[in-house]
């Protein structure tokens, strides 16, 4: 089976670090599998097998995450075409003691980092999913 590097064109074998909050690491999620193991799954079921590194850190914002990205660096020097999966928001958005815990301007800056540190063309932002959470989803369209 090829992978990226080896003159096929549609890869089988892609190394794949997800980088994030709670929803990275499965939490919340009644099965244990979060979306996670289902992107791994649905791949395998395509025949891809997606080998998943996943750094989830649950109450992390994005200006957290931005600053572990060592753990992204570690995992692409080891495998240089690992993709990165970076999800964040959720907690961006969340009030703690009246104050909003990362302005919008501090999140948009983090996703710069990222972009600036992430792979080119191997880089995916993923925002978080609605919640059952009372004014959350709000919370996250205002912003």
């Amino acid at each position: 089976m090829g992978g990226y590097g080896d003159g096929v064109s549609e890869p089988t074998d892609i190394p794949v670090c997800l980088i994030g909050d709670s929803f990275v690491a499965g939490y919340g999620d009644e099965t244990g599998r979060g979306w996670t193991a289902r992107l791994v799954e649905e791949g395998a079921r395509r025949g891809v097998r997606i080998h998943a590194a996943v750094a989830g850190v649950g109450g992390d914002t994005s200006e957290m995450i931005l600053a572990r990205w060592d753990e992204v660096d570690r995992r692409r020097s080891a495998f240089p075409t690992t993709a990165v999966v970076a999800e964040f928001g959720a907690n961006d958005a969340m009030v703690d003691d009246g104050v909003v815990r990362v302005d919008p301007s501090g999140t948009v800056a983090a996703l710069r980092g990222m972009i600036a540190r992430g792979p080119e063309g191997r880089l995916l932002v993923v925002g978080p999913p609605p919640v059952v959470w009372e004014g959350a989803n709000c919370m996250r369209v205002e912003r």
